[in-house]
């Protein structure tokens, strides 16, 4: 019996910035696209508007995340910041 087949699906998380490589991006997205149901991939980006890359084409992030600035570390390190 292969386990593979029988496992839950991996979450793989990719995360766009400003001035992304395109091919870099998006062709292991594609390799893992062709693990179907074994795969499931979420883009991120710091904004949902459309990211440029490298070249013309833009990526768009299906997910927001909330970047933090080194500040605001520094600061939930010293206990300056509470539930952010």
């Amino acid at each position: 019996m292969n386990t593979l087949l029988n496992a839950s699906p991996i979450h793989i998380g990719a995360v766009l910035f400003e001035g992304f490589e395109f091919l870099d991006f998006y062709g292991p997205l594609e390799l893992f696209g062709l693990l179907e149901d074994q795969a499931r991939i979420t883009v991120t980006a710091a904004k949902t508007d459309p990211i440029a890359s490298s070249y013309a084409p833009c990526g768009v992030a299906e997910a927001r995340v909330r970047v933090r600035s080194r500040r605001d570390r520094s600061a939930r390190e010293t206990g300056q910041l509470r539930g952010r």
